[in-house]
This record gives structure tokens, sequence and C-alpha cells, in this order.
């Protein structure tokens, strides 16, 4: 995988090249992926100062007006958003299994299928966890840099790289 930065209002509009952000092939559409910006950085520190520090790590996040939503639209072919979908789907029924088992288990306290309802759970809920990183592993990844004019764009196939670079090409070259 690879590595490309973009304008920003290349990546908000979308006229990126009909290059599959993911497989590299042919795309015939385009997938919205949100991703948060901005956030605390080292403020976070502020928790270990006491009471002063979380007045003040309390008043920066409210005050703070560099936290938003940054929503891109990237090229993308049918069988990579179905491989994100098949990977929600597993990570939504795993989960969701996961809450059934150990709410059964604990409706029936004491019974011998409380173990075996409690492994299942437990059992289900690992593989939510594991269908979850895999998801964030898979995804493509969106960051704003400091001047918040390009989106860096990670875990991208080269084919797309060099698409975007050959769009780039006559305007300016892209950053790497």
């Amino acid at each position: 995988m690879a590595t490309v930065e973009v304008f920003v209002d290349d990546a908000v509009r979308g006229p990126l090249p009909r290059v599959c952000a993911k497989t590299g092939g042919p795309s015939a559409g385009k997938l919205r992926i949100e991703q948060a910006t901005g956030g605390l950085g080292f403020g976070w520190l502020l928790i270990f100062l006491g009471p002063f520090g979380w007045i003040a790590l309390a008043l920066w996040v409210a005050f703070s007006s560099r936290s938003g939503v940054l929503t891109v639209r990237l090229p993308y072919s049918e069988a990579a958003v179905d491989h994100e979908w098949h990977l929600r789907r597993i990570r939504f029924r795993a989960a969701a299994l996961a809450l059934l088992g150990f709410g059964v288990a604990l409706a029936i306290r004491g019974e011998p299928a409380t173990a075996v309802l409690s492994i299942v759970a437990g059992g289900s809920l690992l593989v939510a966890l594991v269908a979850h990183v895999r998801l964030t592993t898979v995804r493509v990844g969106v960051r704003l840099d400091a001047s918040q004019r390009w989106v860096t764009l990670t875990r991208v196939h080269p084919g797309f790289v060099r698409a975007v670079e050959t769009l780039y090409a006559v305007d300016e070259p892209v950053r790497r």
C-alpha cells in the first residue's frame, strides 16, 4: 500500500481519477469517508496536573474550534466497497451475538448453560474486535495537514497514486 497527498478540494468534491483507491482497478462510483479532524494532541497531558489541569482541559475542549469532521469522496470499486461492508456486517453481528449471550447468561445465573453462553459470548466479542481491527487496517486512512490545504491518503493502491500523479502532472506535483 502507498500514500499520496491531494488538494483538500479534490478530496472533498471528488474530482479524483476514476481509479479505485483500494484495488487500483476501474472505479464505478465513490465512497464517502468521514474522518475526525483536530483533537487535543498533547493537551491530554493536562489530566496529570490535577484539578487545575482538569479545569484547563475542560475549557480547552469547550472552546476549541479545531475539531470537526472531514468528509472525502474517494473512487472505489464495487468489490472494495463489498469487502468493507462484509467486515462491517461481521462486526455488527458478532457484537450483537456477544451482547445477547452475555444478557441471557446474566438472566439465567446459576444454570449450567451460563458457562457455555459466556464462552460463546466471549468468542463472539473476540470476533467483533478482530473484525473491527481488520476494518481499520483495510480502510483508506485520511489525514488533514496543519495548513488544511492537503489531505494525506494512506493505505491506497500504487495504481491510484500513479493516476493522481498523472492528474497533477499538468498543474502541480503531488507531495509525498
